[in-house]
């Protein structure tokens, strides 16, 4: 599913948000002028167009060659937008502060959450991205894996709204929802200790968390027992200790 406005032919698939919801999703955003927005899978610029239209500095990211031609003659006259024609997954990201506002394709879910969110990118703000409504779901329960779980702890991951097939042109099959990422703050001591931590609990998932974590600390105050599966300890008890 793509951040798209207009279905032209030939392009199966596709599901392009209708304008009214593309326009209420960048609202919900907060995003201004200081901002430095990516739009990343941006089609004919269903969100590109609003994001602009606030002011911020928009990247608008788009492999399918004719999209992005389309989109280049559509935003010309708009200083404001940087139309880039590359793989949303390849594309370099911004050493600066950014954000990203999308209606990814869902087929690129999985491996975008993974380059954005699994502690690569310190420069990344927020995330305001339309997914599957059980990708959101997923995302925002219980670690089901390794990957799950450093997403998990590095991020906040809150459901904002469903957005129902009605919202997109042609409808799809099942319904997405809009997702609001926010990675927590992590000094880069406090990261590459939770990189290490992660590591050794991905390999020995039901080891005490105590043979673990050897030496004096102070387990109950992190809400953590010292004698539970590390792979049981939640995300938000992995982040307090690292950060205590």
């Amino acid at each position: 599913m793509s951040g798209r406005n207009a279905a032209p032919p030939g392009r199966s698939g596709a599901h392009f948000l209708r304008p009214r919801f593309a326009a209420e999703i960048v609202r919900s955003t907060g995003v201004g002028p200081h901002d430095l927005v990516l739009d990343l899978g941006a089609g004919l610029g269903a969100l590109t167009a609003p994001l602009a239209a606030t002011g911020a500095r928009v990247i608008a990211v788009e492999r399918e060659p004719s999209y992005a031609r389309r989109l280049t003659a559509r935003f010309a006259d708009w200083p404001g937008v940087r139309v880039v024609s590359a793989d949303l997954l390849a594309v370099p990201l911004p050493r600066r502060p950014f954000r990203v506002v999308a209606n990814i394709p869902f087929a690129t879910t999985a491996a975008l959450l993974r380059r954005l969110l699994d502690g690569g990118v310190p420069s990344l703000l927020r995330a305001d991205l339309v997914v599957e409504y059980g990708v959101a779901k997923r995302l925002t329960g219980p670690p089901r894996d390794g990957a799950a779980r450093r997403v998990a702890v590095r991020n906040d991951i809150q459901i904002v709204r469903a957005l129902p097939p009605a919202c997109f042109r042609p409808p799809p099959g099942v319904t997405a929802a809009l997702v609001v990422i926010r990675p927590y703050p992590l000094s880069p001591a406090a990261a590459r200790r939770l990189t290490r931590l992660l590591a050794l609990v991905d390999r020995q998932p039901g080891r005490a968390v105590r043979k673990l974590v050897p030496g004096p600390v102070a387990w109950r105050a992190v809400g953590i027992d010292p004698a539970q599966p590390a792979g049981s300890v939640t995300p938000q008890g992995w982040r307090a200790l690292v950060m205590g």
